[in-house]
């Protein structure tokens, strides 16, 4: 097992939803990658998570996994995790960002992230 991340990726939230930047590990709801990387690549990489509005300074984190969930079987327990938003909230923030044509087909993926010590 590498233990010694290899590669770095930068990534723009518009704000730091539910503030949960501050917090040492946290969930974040989004559109499903295409492909899911494999634990290797994931444990090889690094994010440095940094918002548009700086709401938050930069976070370093590693991605632990990623689990994908059909966006008909979204609750507000996942929402309310990962952007503070009930789900009625939460499918109107979607479709503000992506078309209604675009989410009916695809599914969401619940990201699971752990800060790196500095």
């Amino acid at each position: 097992m590498n233990t010694a991340p290899t590669t770095t990726i930068k990534v723009i939230w518009p704000t730091n939803y539910n503030q949960k930047m501050g917090c040492n590990a946290f969930i974040h709801l989004d559109i499903a990658p295409q492909q899911k990387p494999g634990y290797n690549s994931l444990e090889e990489t690094v994010i440095e998570i940094c918002t548009t509005d700086n709401s938050h300074s930069p976070v370093t984190v590693q991605l632990l996994d990623i689990v994908q969930i059909p966006y008909s079987q979204i609750t507000s327990l996942v929402t309310l995790a990962s952007h503070g938003m009930e789900v009625k909230e939460f499918e109107d923030f979607l479709f503000t960002k992506y078309s209604y044509d675009k989410l009916s087909r695809k599914s969401l993926a619940i990201y699971y992230y752990k800060k790196l010590k500095a």
